[in-house]
């Protein structure tokens, strides 16, 4: 360990174990992003509940009016850090794959957040452009 602390020292730091995010961890993770404490982190687990292994979430997240993750993700995508944004954009896409997500993302209550953010995004010329018109044209669908 003393040899991958002198090389790595980040990790090390931070060797100590994260629970994995569930979806009980949404309203936490949505009030630390809509208030940018730790945006970039609650961003972050965000993907990670919607991520490739986690599928299973995607609807739940988007449609089952439990969750509010669609607002505080376009918010992240108005931001200045490009971490918190590159995040904010690969969540969305993943959360508009599923059909049943599409209609709620394109027509529901944070349709204008989402659909303006990606568009400003593309707007600005930002590194994350080609990630938003993925989101857009999943959408389209």
């Amino acid at each position: 360990m003393y040899v991958i602390s002198l090389l790595l020292p980040s990790l090390a730091q931070s060797s100590t174990p994260t629970k994995p995010p569930t979806l009980d961890d949404i309203p936490d993770l949505v009030e630390q992003m809509l208030n940018s404490k730790g945006e970039k982190s609650a961003a972050e687990r965000i993907y990670e509940l919607c991520d490739v292994g986690h599928k299973r979430n995607r609807v739940p997240m988007v449609c089952s009016g439990k969750y509010n993750v669609l607002t505080p993700l376009a918010k992240c995508l108005t931001q200045k850090s490009g971490d918190g944004r590159h995040l904010a954009c690969i969540a969305l896409n993943n959360l508009s794959i599923p059909t049943e997500n599409k209609r709620v993302m394109a027509l529901g209550p944070a349709s204008q957040a989402v659909i303006g953010g990606l568009c400003m995004v593309i707007a600005e010329d930002k590194q994350e452009s080609y990630l938003c018109c993925i989101c857009l044209m999943s959408l389209s669908f």
